[in-house]
């Protein structure tokens, strides 16, 4: 079995902090919730996770949005089941984030995360109009960094990790590539039904097609700033 791991990228002498403090407020809200105890971890979701559900009118959206759902959309993304889903995002967010935020600028970058995060929550919430689901998680929002990533550098590789007995060799693969069989299964998991019930296939979808149009908007942007940087 291969793990895919971030190459370096060509050095830099802008300092990043957008993709350290996700990654702080991630653990460190998963951590309080561990600590607190599984009824504790249980009232924060309660509270601050987004919940699905008799959403299948206009007046539905109205009175949840004016009930305070649309601040949920935001911190569900924060949120996380247990250790594993915690950490089986971060870990997409350590390969991705870091060149995406290098390009994007860090304060860019954060509000694509946030931004894409609400979004991909509101469709997941949008695709179950009428069953109730809390909507934990923020695998919608990496999946815009992943979108970022593969629009704004899409000639970078990836390496991937093959244990050959005794030996581990690391393999360059084109990250374009990886991603796009990531996005097919997505795909194929909301078309055939998904093999896990809990995962949010849409969000992903959604984060990741919003993480290539903020990218595309923002090209010009970036190009400023570089041009400004390099003195011309």
């Amino acid at each position: 079995m291969g793990l895919f791991i971030a190459l370096p990228q060509k050095p830099t002498r802008h300092w990043t902090w957008a993709t350290p403090l996700l990654l702080l407020i991630i653990i460190g809200l998963h951590a309080v919730q561990w600590w607190l105890g599984p009824h504790a971890q249980r009232q924060w979701q309660l509270q601050w996770g987004m919940l699905s559900g008799h959403l299948q009118t206009l007046h539905d959206w109205q009175q949840a949005l004016q009930g305070g759902r649309l601040l949920r959309l935001y911190t569900a993304t924060f949120l996380h089941i247990n250790w594993s889903h915690a950490i089986g995002n971060l870990v997409f967010l350590l390969i991705f984030g870091p060149a995406a935020e290098r390009v994007l600028g860090s304060l860019r970058f954060l509000l694509l995360f946030v931004i894409a995060g609400a979004i991909s929550n509101l469709a997941t919430v949008a695709a179950y109009p009428g069953d109730a689901h809390y909507v934990i998680g923020a695998s919608g929002a990496i999946s815009a960094v992943m979108g970022a990533y593969i629009s704004l550098l899409p000639r970078a590789q990836l390496g991937i990790f093959l244990p050959l007995g005794f030996f581990v060799q690391v393999i360059k693969v084109p990250a374009l590539a990886l991603v796009s069989l990531w996005f097919a299964m997505q795909v194929i998991f909301v078309v055939v039904g998904a093999l896990n019930g809990s995962v949010t296939w849409i969000g992903h979808i959604v984060g990741f097609v919003f993480g290539i149009l903020f990218a595309m908007a923002s090209r010009h942007t970036i190009t400023k700033a570089l041009r400004k940087q390099q003195g011309y």
